[in-house]
């Protein structure tokens, strides 16, 4: 879900009831700015609710395996 108004975005992990959100004001999306990901649940358990904006942490492009031919 989001919030146009606010620019913020809702959403929730299909493994957990908790919702996250994060504020795309604060976000930078402009070019070159980087790829971030946050993982809504770590190895150790936790599972992240509310404001996530802060947890987000630079990474790598996902990189998608060709099918043969």
């Amino acid at each position: 879900m989001i919030d146009h108004g606010r620019k913020v975005y809702y959403s929730e992990s299909t493994r957990s009831a908790f919702t996250v959100g994060f504020d795309l004001e604060i976000i930078v999306l402009a070019p070159n700015s980087g790829i971030r990901s946050v993982a809504l649940e770590t190895e150790d358990g936790v599972n992240f609710s509310g404001d996530i904006t802060d947890k987000f942490t630079p990474s790598k492009p996902i990189v998608y395996v060709a099918p043969s031919k």
